[in-house]
């Protein structure tokens, strides 16, 4: 069972959390259904209650593309900045205006998805964030009118790439709210996948001393004068950071076995399907859906369902599966599974080929913006060991190999890349499917890192950065020793 101690950490963080503007929705979504002026909508006057909400959505996605669309094309740094200001949307204003309209019928379904779509806005901009208010706003509407709802209580399985009190919250009462079988395997899927990474973030916060700062998403020790990416951590990370080192990696890690041991023995045939695919889902079901802003060609939407059809085919009892594969087998000192595949020009390449040499497997794709920034940190990686017993080796995960080599060549990539694209793929997927190497190395970020020894064993994944670099020189400096 889920201690209570830690339950109470985690609400006390949480509720701090909340903006002065989230406070005010907070307490009217947190309201008695009671007491909540319920308005009949077949005989209130204009649009259905889910067409308003649309349109209230439609109006923050198109200002949301201006705003990029000017940005992209404005060639005045100084005029950008004023101007960025001027037009970004107001995602807080959408919100309160989102409560408003939810209060006339608190557990319509149109609601339901509204909410989770304002999480889905605030994903990218980290719910720790500026928005941290909203996200509460949406994460606690859903909870008290939808936590036995399998719709609502899907979006956790997307929630262990990042950690904050609000999803802390979020997650933990979705495993105490839902009662069907099918929210229930949801909830507890979600759950262990966000412990499981929670344990590694804990271990990770312990190492460190003092308030840290945030270097691409990872707090770290720093010295000397900050800049814009080594920045002091923002109070509401703080307070998560300091949690984190409060908690028990070990209960966590043993609490996330058990969670997907019951998913596999009670819930195993339920059918892995995210928000992400049911949002979609929605938009295709749109008299003329869009995609980021352009209507979609029929070849466009047939190849969405395609994507989402291809990913319907696995339970919650497989990733639950998949997990403790990745414990039992994928654990650093582990023996690296052997890759034979082909490169992007569609010659052979095999993994077993460099066994004497500390390996850096790079799981990338042009399409990932973190992916592109790190190029120029492996160049230099792959410079700095020059005539060493060490190789850097590409997974791309691009559709088209096409795309690939000419993003190899612009960028000046020496090293060899297996064509990572799952057998019957098309070209120009609209949407990402991982491919047989991903799968095989149960790849779920990206960029991940996987570095092997000369041996053949894993040493660390999903490292990088300064840490991977001195695991790097420290390998190799052994395995020279070694080479005498």
């Amino acid at each position: 069972m889920i201690k209570a101690k830690h339950l109470m950490i985690v609400c006390v963080v949480a509720i701090g959390s909340t903006t002065a503007i989230g406070a005010v929705g907070l307490a009217n979504s947190g309201a008695d259904d009671s007491k909540l002026a319920v308005q009949d909508e077949s005989k209130r006057p204009g649009p259905p209650l889910a067409e308003r909400l649309d349109r209230l959505k439609a109006e923050y996605e198109d200002a949301f593309r201006a705003y990029n669309a000017f940005f992209r094309g404005s060639t005045i740094p100084e005029a950008n900045k004023a101007k960025a200001a001027e037009i970004w949307p107001d995602l807080p204003a959408v919100v309160r205006r989102i409560a408003d309209q939810a209060a006339i019928a608190p557990k319509d379904p149109a609601v339901r998805d509204a909410w989770l779509w304002v999480i889905e806005q605030i994903r990218p901009f980290r719910d720790g964030g500026p928005y941290a208010g909203e996200f509460v706003v949406a994460a606690n509407w859903l909870v008290l009118h939808f936590g036995d709802d399998p719709d609502a209580v899907r979006v956790g399985l997307e929630f262990a790439n990042q950690l904050t009190a609000s999803r802390d919250f979020l997650l933990l009462n979705f495993y105490a709210s839902a009662k069907g079988r099918e929210s229930k395997g949801l909830a507890r899927l979600a759950l262990a996948k966000y412990l499981e990474r929670k344990a590694v973030q804990v271990e990770q916060a312990r190492k460190i001393e003092g308030r840290p700062a945030r270097i691409r998403s990872k707090p770290v020790n720093t010295d000397g004068p900050l800049n814009g990416k080594n920045a002091v951590m923002p109070a509401v990370e703080y307070a998560y950071f300091l949690h984190l080192k409060q908690c028990d990696a070990g209960y966590l890690r043993a609490e996330a076995q058990r969670l997907y041991e019951e998913v596999i023995a009670q819930y195993d045939d339920v059918p892995y399907i995210t928000a992400s695919d049911r949002l979609t889902e929605a938009l295709l079901r749109q008299p003329e859906p869009k995609w980021n802003g352009q209507i979609l060609t029929a070849e466009e939407r047939r190849r969405i369902e395609n994507a989402i059809a291809r990913r319907r085919r696995s339970t919650l009892g497989q990733e639950a599966e998949a997990r403790l594969d990745d414990w039992h087998n994928l654990a650093v000192g582990k023996p690296a599974p052997e890759i034979n595949g082909v490169d992007v020009h569609g010659k052979s390449l095999a993994l077993s080929d460099y066994r004497g040499k500390v390996v850096a497997i790079v799981f990338w794709g042009t399409w990932c913006g973190p992916c592109m920034q790190e190029i120029p940190r492996e160049k230099a990686l792959v410079e700095r060991m020059k005539g060493r017993p060490f190789a850097v080796l590409g997974v791309n995960t691009d559709a088209d190999a096409v795309v690939a080599r000419k993003t190899i060549e612009a960028e000046g990539i020496t090293w060899p890349n297996w064509h990572d694209r799952m057998p019957g793929l098309e070209k120009n997927e609209v949407l990402s499917i991982e491919g047989p190497i991903s799968k095989l190395y149960r790849v779920r970020t990206y960029p991940t890192v996987y570095l092997i020894d000369a041996e053949g064993k894993i040493r660390s994944k999903g490292l990088r950065g300064d840490a991977l670099d001195q695991l790097v020189e420290t390998l190799v400096a052994e395995q020279e020793a070694d080479n005498g």
